[in-house]
């Protein structure tokens, strides 16, 4: 049996998951972070890292602070706290992989694990497929990405005497890196109307919001949501003031 028995992570470069543990310092009243491999064909294990200056958690059970796959691809980090818990260390992997897969936070089990690491029992998440050598390939995840997006609308003031008309409402979409909108709609009081894309402004039929509004006047916050082109997601809110 290995040495190391205490938490399971991915964190290497193949598929099989490496050993989370600790050594343990009965005079200090808690262990260093260490994350060891096991090689199963002469029966070692093999140290990859000793996270030195931090401090495990809970005493004898040895937990980290949080295991979960923050950063880059689908190996996951560790954090540890220091010695003198004056800060939280992330620690990870510089093992180049050739393994291609979603994020381990695309699985939606896996992100239900690494909260409840927070809040409940300590143990590492696991994935809702088998993740390990001979796998099968994962499927597609169904979850996306909302992208936080700054919308200016014009004119911001709506006479509604002059009814809808012809006119149309612009607005200004500014996202926090470069992409196309492919679609757009806008949200008022629960209702939703579709809207048209032109670079990254977004134009609506004045018409419809005031269709929406059925005489409501005052300042109403409206949201603008859509599609980008890479599958993202974008959102944002502006608001807007109906007067006669």
């Amino acid at each position: 049996m290995p040495s190391s028995t205490n938490f399971a992570i991915w964190w290497d470069g193949d598929l099989s998951r490496e050993l989370l543990d600790h050594h343990w310092d009965a005079t200090k009243g808690y262990g260093t972070g260490k994350i060891d491999k096991w090689d199963y064909e002469t029966n070692t294990t093999i140290n990859l890292l000793t996270a030195e200056d931090t401090a495990s958690n809970n005493s004898t059970k040895g937990n980290p602070s949080l295991q979960a796959d923050l950063v880059g691809d689908w190996r996951e980090e560790a954090i540890w706290r220091s010695a003198d818990s004056s800060e939280l260390r992330i620690f990870t992997t510089t093992d180049v992989t050739d393994k291609r897969i979603y994020t381990l936070m695309h699985d939606r089990v896996y992100r239900l694990g690494v909260a409840w690491q927070n809040v409940a029992y300590n143990q590492p998440p696991h994935t809702s497929f088998y993740l390990g050598n001979n796998m099968a390939k994962p499927v597609f995840p169904d979850m996306y990405v909302v992208a936080n997006a700054s919308i200016k609308m014009s004119p911001h003031v709506i006479h509604v005497k002059n009814n809808g008309g012809e006119y149309r409402v612009t607005g200004k979409v500014t996202l926090p890196f470069k992409q196309r909108l492919s679609g757009v709609q806008m949200k008022v009081n629960g209702k939703q109307i579709a809207g048209e894309v032109q670079g990254n402004i977004v134009k609506f039929e004045q018409q419809d919001i005031l269709n929406i509004l059925d005489g409501e006047l005052g300042e109403i916050e409206v949201t603008v949501s859509g599609t980008l082109e890479n599958g993202y997601c974008f959102s944002g809110q502006d608001t807007m003031t109906f007067i006669k």
